[in-house]
């Protein structure tokens, strides 16, 4: 990510705390090595878009834009949904080929030891 950003860039900034968040949209008015200041005043690491924080506020990152942040928004409320219809147990509704089919979309490499 670091190359990417530079001085004058606009970003969806999302600061976390009791229960809320504070959203708006900042510039990046410094770049360095390793960090970004914006305009907030505030240090952003450039590889994780995190915002530093001096003391323990709550948790502060920054988006490349206010979708890229609605659209990691909705993945974790649609990924919970799919957690909460995953069963303990195998299911006999879902199929060899289904059980294959979700394996493969969560990249998950399995030698079955069964033949």
């Amino acid at each position: 990510m670091a190359s990417k950003i530079k001085v004058g860039d606009t970003l969806w900034y999302v600061k976390r705390r009791n229960g809320y968040n504070d959203e708006c949209e900042v510039t990046v008015i410094k770049v360095g090595r390793k960090w970004a200041t914006i305009s907030t005043n505030e240090r952003m690491d450039l590889e994780s878009m995190s915002v530093e924080a001096p003391y323990y506020a709550g948790h502060t990152q920054c988006y490349t834009t206010k979708q890229d942040y609605a659209n990691e928004q909705e993945a974790k409320e649609k990924w919970e949904i799919i957690r909460g219809k995953i069963e303990f147990t195998y299911s006999p509704a879902l199929s060899l080929a289904s059980v294959n089919k979700i394996m493969e979309l969560l990249g998950i490499e399995h030698v079955c030891k069964c033949k």
